[in-house]
């Protein structure tokens, strides 16, 4: 955890247990949700970045963090009732270990992920004991009581997760969805497949026009049903662009991929206004591409489209991959990014207050060209906006309309990926 951000609030009206079973309780109950949502999405950081198979796929990243967040709490409320109430298996646990499975990942990257988990805790543990207990001998009869909890805990979901994702793996082997996923998969891989036979296999003719969609729920949403909806949108979705049914493949316990096929390529705005998304359901969408090639290309458009959509909240409930191809791909080399927002923003990149509207009039004038524009655009007076100006240019070190370019993809990446 961050320095000065506590696991617990602290005490308040009571003083804190001084008996080891009893501050465990104390430590549960007491829990921040706001440090415990924290500590949860530091966890799943630092998980995925150990974790190739997590870093790069937002749809197990998802279910990784719902799975980080309800093990937690079911963890929590364990330790709250003093082990008296019965452990069980979190939903969210059970579901990514099923999706691990389908997606024909080693139970070993599950149990890898649970075990930084532990150690990840244990080192919040650790913090707060040394913050609340001042006596070196009831620290460590706490510390080793909460290990032999923490273990035995461990010992009992692993065992039910490892059962989970097994009897998944067989039916899942056992059936033509797996044969379906397994093709799937080799061709966004990029591995050669004979199209006709592909074709078979998926039940799905390969050789015409493809657009890609992913379609995913977010966390806060209920799980329970996820995927039949999400199944049944890209159906939908088919239908009204006059389609044959939509090939489908769930991705994670929230998250789908389907392709559409046509015989000639769709607009992007057109295959956009046919998504009917309400709720909590996002689309991403990748452009047309023919046969086995653009099968593969439409769905990787479609995974960078969602990755701008994931990073800016702002974003549409459906995302083009076309209205995000150049900060999609600006954006690739993280490192590269910021190094272009420092060296062209300046004094105007930083995560200062008041800076946020110097940036979005520095965008509006350089996206419509004058101050005038700028200044309709955004509501204000062009007075105003020539004096923000003035100020935009102090910060930057130039005139503003010197390397516009450069400046104006600066400002967009900041737009969406936020200030250093």
């Amino acid at each position: 955890m961050d320095a000065g951000r506590p696991w617990v609030t602290g005490p308040t009206a009571a003083p804190v247990p001084t008996d080891p079973a009893e501050w465990i309780t104390w430590f549960a109950e007491s829990a921040d949700p706001e440090r415990l949502a924290e500590f949860v999405a530091q966890a799943v950081d630092a998980a995925a970045a150990g974790t190739p198979e997590i870093a790069s796929d937002p749809a197990l990243r998802s279910d990784l963090l719902a799975m980080a967040s309800d093990s937690l709490n079911s963890f929590l409320r364990l330790l709250a009732t003093g082990g008296s109430e019965a452990a069980h298996v979190p939903p969210a646990g059970a579901a990514f270990a099923r999706t691990l499975a389908r997606r024909g990942l080693d139970v070993a990257v599950l149990l890898k992920l649970y075990r930084l988990g532990q150690s990840f805790f244990w080192r919040v543990t650790m913090e707060e004991s040394e913050r609340f207990i001042a006596d070196p001998v009831l620290r460590n009869r706490v510390l080793t009581l909460m290990w032999e909890r923490l273990n035995l805990w461990l010992e009992f979901l692993l065992d039910k997760l490892s059962t989970a994702y097994d009897e998944e793996r067989r039916h899942w082997l056992q059936g033509a969805s797996a044969r379906r996923s397994q093709t799937i998969q080799t061709i966004v891989a990029g591995t050669e497949v004979d199209s006709d036979r592909a074709s078979r296999q998926l039940g799905y003719e390969l050789r015409r026009c493809h657009t890609a969609m992913i379609l995913w729920t977010d966390v806060s949403a209920p799980q329970e049903e996820s995927i039949p909806r999400l199944e049944r949108l890209a159906q939908m979705v088919a239908r009204t662009l006059g389609s044959s049914p939509a090939l489908t493949m769930p991705a994670g316990s929230r998250e789908i991929y389907a392709w559409i096929g046509m015989a000639d390529p769709l607009d992007a705005r057109q295959a956009g206004h046919a998504v009917p998304v309400r709720g909590h359901d996002r689309v991403a969408i990748g452009r047309s591409g023919r046969h086995v090639t653009g099968f593969r290309q439409s769905h990787l458009e479609a995974l960078a489209a969602q990755r701008i959509a994931l990073a800016d909240p702002r974003q549409p409930a459906c995302t083009s991959y076309d209205d995000v191809e150049v900060v999609s791909l600006l954006s690739r080399d993280e490192r590269a990014m910021r190094a272009l927002i420092a060296h062209e923003l300046a004094g105007l990149g930083t995560d200062h207050p008041g800076l946020d509207v110097l940036r979005a009039t520095a965008l509006a004038y350089l996206c419509s060209g004058s101050a005038t524009a700028a200044a309709r655009q955004l509501g204000t007076h062009k007075n105003t906006i020539r004096h923000r100006l003035e100020r935009i240019e102090q910060l930057i070190g130039h005139p503003i309309d010197e390397r516009r370019l450069q400046l104006q993809l600066a400002l967009m990446l900041t737009e969406i990926f936020g200030a250093t």
